[in-house]
């Protein structure tokens, strides 16, 4: 079974106290970005605004643990991410099962081990500096707010620059010989030198692949075989919806 998204309006029904579970869809929205995202969260009483990141990782995160859930959903920077599926909002069975999945473990201990260092400095840049305006669209398709001189709102995407598709695109970088855009081949690549399960879980982490780039993963990922079992039943799964529908 899928992901079934819940909206603001549906956590804003349930009251100002609670969790608000969410994960990083960023890489499956219609943006096609990577990294880590950085938002603007209001500040107590007038007081300055305080960032929220949200991970780059397949795992949820409780985006109210810090915050609280009256606050966060105060922040049009969250709001906008959400309406425009670069974060999506989960109910907490959702998250429940995800973290119990195998492999979470380990992708824990994979981001516990990041935030224990001290990052190296990566592309940090805007939706709008990535080549990628977005906003929450009033009944004209105009922003309804010009919080940048573009009129769009600002969330910070953190992440290597190898791994940032804005970038490559920006730059003009056209696909491989193999038909594979340049972003794809350096996530195969990546996913080579990792273990088994580091593989899946960078999988489930980027989330969107074409069939095509499925199939290459699959019969190229050679001592991969968790990953490889993972991705025959993607392709399995989506032959089935092409035959349904």
């Amino acid at each position: 079974m899928g992901i079934k998204s819940l909206t603001v309006a549906d956590i804003e029904e349930q009251g100002p106290r609670g969790p608000v579970w969410v994960l990083n869809s960023a890489a499956s929205s219609k943006y096609d970005i990577t990294g880590e995202l950085i938002m603007s969260i209001p500040g107590v009483n007038g007081g300055d605004p305080q960032p929220l990141k949200v991970l780059e990782t397949w795992l949820p995160q409780d985006a109210a643990a810090r915050f609280g859930r009256e606050r966060l959903l105060q922040s049009s920077e969250f709001r906008t991410a959400v309406q425009n599926g670069v974060v999506t909002i989960i109910t907490p069975d959702q998250a429940k099962s995800i973290l119990a999945k195998a492999g979470a473990r380990e992708e824990q201990a994979r981001i516990d081990d990041l935030e224990r260092h001290v990052r190296r400095a990566g592309a940090a840049r805007t939706i709008s500096q990535s080549n990628v305006d977005m906003f929450i669209p009033d009944e004209n398709g105009r922003p309804q707010r010009e919080d940048d001189d573009d009129g769009t709102l600002k969330v910070d995407v953190f992440g290597p620059e190898e791994d940032n598709v804005a970038k490559l695109a920006a730059a003009g970088v056209s696909d491989t010989d193999e038909g594979f855009k340049p972003s794809f081949m350096m996530f195969f690549d990546k996913c080579n030198n990792l273990s088994d399960i580091e593989a899946l879980n960078a999988m489930r982490t980027r989330g969107k692949f074409a069939p095509k780039e499925l199939r290459y993963l699959r019969d190229n990922l050679k001592r991969h075989p968790q990953t490889t079992t993972a991705i025959r039943q993607r392709l399995s799964a989506l032959k089935k919806e092409r035959q349904a529908a």
